[in-house]
């Protein structure tokens, strides 16, 4: 038999004359449970006992007692105990002879001490591309964070964007340059502090073409604009048949989203793009083609040449002579309307003069008999 048997033996034979099988413990401490940490209860020991029962039971509910520890040792620590509850402690002797009375009575209670949300929180403005970076100061006693965004200042409208357990936490694909607004929460096993206050956020300002340049037209020595349409910041380069356009005391505009070009020749004519340098990557445009046409100060100059293989055919350069004129004949032959069908009437008084009616026909051969004759 072992030792703690025999002074179980003994314990019963002392008590007998009392009643009493063997004794509780004499005393039974307990201290809360503090920053989620358990409840200890701790009691005196009995040298006849074999073994101890620990019952809790809810302050508010003594009648609700649950056996929550069965064993030798003297002091346990309670991890189950709900948060912020008070509970009542209370100890029973076992041994050789049977169980004690219930020892006296502890309360205890597993405090959930709240902790500080971050005391500050910065999200990155314009630093990086289609990210936002966010950092804070961390919380005493906080393993891990909760990080929210809203498009407004409201903790309420906030969803929960992501975990971190320190900072900084990345937010990527966000649009360029449009406000976020953001929270940081501690959390821990206990629960969750209070949302750290706000701070605006932006991702770097992208680049997005939204459309641009079109198909243009314009008249010998009249103006010509192509515009992009583009959000974000970037650095802007026209290009008219692939070279580059520098603006000059003609041409405006030409690194900005809008080129103009004014007294337009016939060299203006062809293809224009824009390649827009950014931050955050290179966009390169549409391409739109420029059409010139004849000015009223010059409408007979239709070509610069009469070789329908050349490049300048059909292209005015500022000069009246027979390229215009065998190119209005090819024109007229070929019953080309946009170009040979100019007038309703061949009468300089007639109101019709001068306005194309959608017939090819000898008044249309004699009008510009009238163009040539007239020059630039």
């Amino acid at each position: 038999m072992n030792v703690r048997a025999l002074m179980a033996v003994s314990g019963m034979l002392s008590t007998a004359a009392t009643g009493q099988c063997i004794n509780p413990p004499d005393s039974v401490n307990s201290g809360d449970g503090y920053e989620c940490n358990p409840i200890e209860v701790v009691w005196s020991d009995v040298p006849e006992a074999l073994t101890y029962e620990l019952y809790r039971a809810p302050v508010s509910n003594p009648g609700d007692a649950t056996l929550i520890e069965s064993s030798l040792f003297t002091q346990y620590f309670d991890y189950d105990a709900a948060y912020d509850t008070p509970y009542l402690y209370w100890v029973v002797t076992v041994g050789a002879c049977g169980s004690s009375l219930n020892s006296m009575t502890v309360q205890a209670t597993r405090i959930s001490e709240s902790f500080t949300a971050p005391v500050w929180v910065q999200a990155s403005d314009s630093t990086y591309c289609d990210m936002i970076e966010v950092d804070w100061g961390i919380s005493s006693y906080a393993p891990n964070y909760y990080i929210y965004r809203a498009p407004v200042d409201e903790f309420e409208s906030a969803e929960l964007v992501g975990e971190s357990g320190s900072p900084p936490f990345q937010d990527f694909g966000m649009p360029a340059n449009v406000a976020q607004y953001y929270w940081v929460v501690g959390v821990t096993e206990c629960g969750r502090s209070m949302p750290s206050p706000s701070d605006i956020g932006y991702s770097l300002y992208g680049l997005y073409l939204n459309g641009g340049p079109s198909d243009t037209q314009a008249p010998v020595g009249g103006v010509a604009e192509f515009h992009v349409d583009v959000s974000g910041f970037g650095a802007f380069e026209w290009y008219h048949d692939g070279q580059i356009v520098y603006s000059d005391t003609r041409i405006t505009g030409a690194d900005t989203d809008t080129i103009t070009i004014n007294d337009v020749t016939g060299n203006d004519g062809g293809w224009y793009h824009c390649v827009i340098y950014g931050g955050c990557g290179t966009i390169t445009s549409d391409w739109a083609f420029l059409t010139v046409t004849p000015g009223n100060s010059c409408a007979a100059d239709l070509s610069g040449s009469s070789d329908p293989n050349d490049p300048g055919y059909g292209v005015p350069d500022g000069n009246v002579d027979s390229a215009d004129f065998f190119y209005f004949l090819d024109q007229f032959t070929g019953g080309n309307l946009a170009k040979a069908d100019l007038t309703g009437s061949s009468d300089p008084n007639d109101p019709a003069y001068g306005t194309p009616d959608g017939l090819i026909d000898a008044a249309d051969f004699f009008f510009y008999l009238d163009l040539f004759v007239q020059g630039c």
